[in-house]
């Protein structure tokens, strides 16, 4: 989990930063995830490699809505759907 497991209100966890070095230097690949949301994945991940120091794709972040994107949305693609929360625009666009 990044929040609260690897970061605090953005800055790192004593150790976490050096732990995905670590995993990385190793060769050994990883995802962070999170309950939350209200981002695209690409925005989080720019973030957390500034956080850490260290590149983190897109794919290696799994937010509360990215499960929607593969089971969710090309089952409703032609639906109208109510999406609520914030910065709703930018993640529904996605």
């Amino acid at each position: 989990d990044i929040d609260g497991c690897l970061s605090v209100e953005g800055l790192p966890i004593a150790g976490s930063k050096e732990a995905l070095h670590k995993l990385k230097s190793l060769h050994i690949p990883f995802v962070v995830c999170t309950n939350g949301g209200g981002q695209l994945e690409s925005t989080r991940a720019a973030k957390l490699s500034k956080t850490f120091d260290m590149e983190i794709s897109p794919d290696q972040v799994i937010l509360s809505h990215t499960p929607l994107r593969s089971e969710v949305v090309p089952r409703l693609k032609d639906h109208r759907v109510l999406i609520v929360g914030e910065h709703w625009g930018e993640v529904a666009r996605a």
